[in-house]
């Protein structure tokens, strides 16, 4: 499938009318019609369940026959779920890179390349750092409430909206799910549901986690599947957004994502310039994601996360991210991408105000 086509006659323009109608049909419900959806799927099941059974032991039905009635109705559904995705939103998977679009160099990076990125992201996240509120722990507290900070996310994504003609901007507010606990257990932050075009967010997350978690499945609604262009459209969203908290959220989740990258010299070298505030920020959020737990109840944990990762990586792959889960990580192609077309427009106003020597006159 030629990516220009999806790009002019999809995403472009179908699926700019599908998100706004989809998006305005739910903006006016309070709650996440998606997770509702997920609850009343979930009873239909535990219902069918029951009921073959029953049946089972009335003898009205034999096992070879319930079993085949079941593994029809499972393909049925899952087909016909996979092909109204694909449709309604799948197919911004096959769209331009948004490297092509934006005319971003995301060749490999040098290691000096990367460190100057992160010295720059320390430098950014450092100066928000200074004016964010703080707990008794001295770790990042919201200025607003979480659902405020959420309903508030839209004042970066209409900016780069209007800036940016390939994105297309919905009508519905992000919407916080209430099985927040459940998605931590899966290690799901957020989630956008193409069949009822909301974004969906977790609110059990830390505190510099939510804003940016909010930008970036608001860029997954906005027609950006692919997850490394979706990390960086909502970095996009964050540093144009007037809230501190959306801009200090967006430095340090990019910076998280850098910080891999960096080899263990360079690490040592440059750990010490990090404001106490973000390592105290970062140290919670690691701790945050290491629950303490029972022995059994965390290898439970382990092995049903495990299988969830697994299914989300085959998924990754099937919606055109031949990288899965590791595209996550990727984001880090783009903003180098984006610091080299800034150093060369730098170069290119130096070189027309620069006055001439006259040696060359």
């Amino acid at each position: 499938m030629r990516p220009d086509y999806v790009e002019t006659i999809y995403s472009r323009s179908i699926y700019t009318v599908l998100i706004k109608v989809l998006s305005f049909s739910t903006a006016w419900i309070p709650f996440s019609v998606a997770e509702c959806l997920l609850v009343l799927f979930a009873v239909w099941i535990l219902w069918q369940a029951i009921h073959g059974i029953t049946q089972l032991f009335k003898k009205k039905r034999n096992i070879r026959n319930l079993f085949t009635h079941c593994v029809v109705n499972v393909l049925t559904l899952t087909s016909l779920t996979y092909a109204i995705n694909i449709f309604l939103c799948g197919l911004n998977s096959q769209r331009m890179p948004i490297a092509d679009t934006m005319e971003l160099d995301t060749s490999p990076a040098s290691s000096s390349e990367l460190k100057a990125l992160c010295v720059d992201l320390i430098t950014e996240a450092n100066a928000l750092r200074e004016k964010i509120d703080e707990d008794e722990n001295g770790v990042m507290r919201l200025k607003y409430s979480k659902s405020k900070t959420l309903s508030r996310a839209y004042l970066g994504s209409k900016k780069i909206a209007n800036q940016y003609s390939f994105l297309s901007a919905g009508s519905c507010n992000p919407k916080a799910v209430g099985m927040s606990s459940l998605m931590k257990f899966f290690a799901l932050r957020g989630i956008f549901t193409p069949f009822t075009g909301e974004p969906n967010v977790s609110l059990d997350l830390p505190p510099a986690a939510i804003p940016f978690v909010t930008a970036h499945e608001i860029a997954h609604q906005m027609g950006i599947a692919r997850e490394n262009e979706a990390d960086y459209i909502a970095y996009l969203s964050c540093r144009a957004h007037p809230d501190i908290d959306y801009q200090y959220s967006g430095a340090i989740e990019m910076l998280k994502d850098l910080l891999p990258y960096m080899d263990g010299i360079s690490l040592k070298e440059l750990a010490p310039s990090l404001a106490p505030g973000i390592k105290r920020d970062l140290a919670f959020n690691s701790s945050f994601w290491r629950e303490k737990t029972t022995s059994t109840k965390q290898k439970v944990r382990v092995k049903i996360l495990r299988a969830h990762l697994k299914v989300h990586d085959t998924m990754l792959k099937l919606h055109g991210e031949p990288a899965g889960l590791k595209s996550y990580g990727m984001v880090v192609d783009l903003l180098i991408a984006e610091r080299r077309l800034k150093k060369s427009a730098s170069e290119e106003r130096l070189a027309k105000v620069a006055p001439t020597s006259p040696l060359n006159d």
